[in-house]
């Protein structure tokens, strides 16, 4: 499965950044306020949900040696086959 890390551009950070995803909608939430900032593939088999939990965990606690975001927070974006979720205080909102 592929996967890509949006994090917002820094200019965009004080719009929505580090909100919920309720809170994000209703102030704009905006995909092209974000930049991918590193891709990768998943090959074991997991379901959405658990795929963006391990990719969690893994950007949390031992992040690829060429990443250069910042650890996966709250209002980043997991894109996985190009179904989106972002990452809310508790786990993750599928975006439509």
């Amino acid at each position: 499965m592929k996967y890509e890390i949006l994090q917002l551009k820094r200019k965009h950070i004080g719009d929505y950044g580090f909100n919920s995803y309720g809170w994000a909608v209703k102030h704009g939430l905006n995909i092209e306020h974000y930049d991918k900032v590193y891709e990768g593939e998943i090959t074991d088999e997991y379901s959405y949900m658990t795929a963006c939990h391990v990719l969690y965990e893994k950007f949390n606690l031992d992040r690829p040696e060429d990443f250069k975001g910042h650890s996966l927070s709250v209002s980043d974006i997991i894109v996985l086959d190009g179904r989106k979720y972002y990452t809310d205080f508790v786990g993750f909102k599928f975006m439509e």
